[in-house]
């Protein structure tokens, strides 16, 4: 029974295959962190309206999702109430 998978013997292609996989990772990482820089991870779309109506919350005006006072009527309620109550025992 042979196996159609090498086990690796220190071939110079392994190498060569191995530098590239690390430099494409590199190069994703790169263009992530590119894409997130202005605004963080995850804080584009929903995940930015659900932290402002977290703070909304927190400074005792509702569930708006801006200090123009937009109603947070789009999204289901529980996960900013989540983030609030998490932030103000946590304190973050």
């Amino acid at each position: 029974m042979s196996s159609s998978l090498s086990t690796g013997g220190g071939k110079a292609g392994d190498a060569d295959y191995t530098l590239f996989l690390v430099v494409l990772a590199a190069l994703g990482a790169s263009l992530a962190l590119a894409r997130e820089i202005n605004y963080g991870v995850g804080m584009q779309g929903d995940s930015q309206q659900h932290i402002n109506t977290a703070q909304t919350l927190l400074a005792g005006k509702g569930f708006l999702i801006n200090a123009i006072d937009t109603p947070y009527t789009d999204w289901p309620p529980l996960y900013p109430l989540a983030l609030a109550a998490a932030s103000g025992l946590s304190g973050i």
